[in-house]
């Protein structure tokens, strides 16, 4: 019996137009690392095919909390946040994917907060950096003090990318910390008690134009987050970080944006963090490097672009 099988209509225009080869572009996980400051670690980060992401939880500011069974207020947001990232729908443009995102938080934060949530100012919060695939581009996005490092492929050369008003602010904190030294106040406990109020006051300040940007359950940030397009073929490496990890930068001065990103790659983001500790133990009391924290939750991402080859049908 002659059995008669319809051609598909795809396969049909397949005959007629040649195909093209396109590039398809994703990200390879290279090295991580995450360890918490304190108790428990308000930081997070993941990654789909096309896309990695860093959260860097804000430290509760009062003992009042929406979600007891959490760890902490800012670290059940960095997971909700984190979770609707990886179920999202990644073909929509990044900015209107992220306010999809934290509509989705939003209903979770109101379906399971308990207690008191009409004082904005105490919804926890995080800092956020997220680098993406998007066609023959790497596109970077930041709101917050997160950092994001990234090697160029043709010169080596590394750059930096992210910055925020919370830089400034807290830049604020730590001279009030020195004044503090200075007039002898040097009991790590009594200088938090003293500079709390000015902590607080700046926490106010978060998405408004008066003070900084970043990412909390409103979205209201999403907008105003910094963006960067660069042709995929300028990125070799990229090293996202949380100000944590960022200190031996900033802070501690015993690296540069260079030699922080070279080194993740040489001895490992954990060799890293260890050396972050190994600082914050020798100096406890914050005195040779003043700090708002003794020690923050640490956390880095080592990614790099692979470039695959797809057919794709020329029109």
């Amino acid at each position: 019996m002659i059995v008669f099988r319809k051609i598909p209509f795809d396969f049909e225009i397949s005959l007629k137009e040649p195909y093209k080869m396109r590039q398809v572009l994703s990200f390879a996980i290279s090295d991580s690392g995450s360890a918490a400051g304190g108790t428990h670690n308000d930081d997070c980060w993941g990654s789909v095919g096309t896309a990695v992401w860093i959260l860097d939880g804000a430290t509760d500011l009062t003992k009042e909390r929406l979600f007891p069974a959490a760890l902490s207020d800012a670290q059940w947001f960095a997971n909700a946040v984190d979770s609707e990232l990886r179920n999202a729908d990644w073909s929509k443009a990044t900015i209107p994917l992220l306010q999809s995102v934290m509509q989705r938080v939003l209903r979770r934060f109101h379906l399971e907060a308990v207690g008191r949530i009409d004082r904005p100012s105490l919804w926890p919060s995080a800092g956020f950096a997220l680098v993406r695939a998007w066609g023959d581009h790497i596109e970077f996005i930041n709101l917050g003090d997160c950092r994001v490092l990234w090697k160029r492929s043709d010169s080596g050369a590394i750059r930096a990318f992210g910055s925020s008003r919370v830089t400034e602010l807290d830049g604020r904190v730590v001279q009030e910390i020195k004044r503090l030294h200075r007039e002898g106040h040097t009991n790590k406990d009594v200088v938090r008690k003293a500079i709390a109020p000015m902590i607080e006051a700046h926490r106010k300040l978060k998405n408004s134009p008066e003070g900084y940007w970043i990412l909390d359950a409103s979205g209201e940030g999403v907008v105003h987050a910094q963006t960067l397009l660069i042709e995929a073929a300028d990125v070799e490496t990229i090293l996202l970080c949380t100000d944590g990890y960022y200190r031996l930068v900033d802070t501690y001065q015993q690296r540069t944006d260079q030699s922080l990103l070279l080194a993740s790659l040489d001895i490992g983001v954990s060799a890293m963090i260890h050396e972050i500790r190994n600082i914050e133990r020798m100096d406890e009391h914050c005195l040779k490097f003043p700090r708002i924290k003794p020690s923050d939750d640490a956390t880095a991402v080592l990614a790099s672009v692979v470039s695959l080859r797809a057919r794709k049908r020329r029109t």
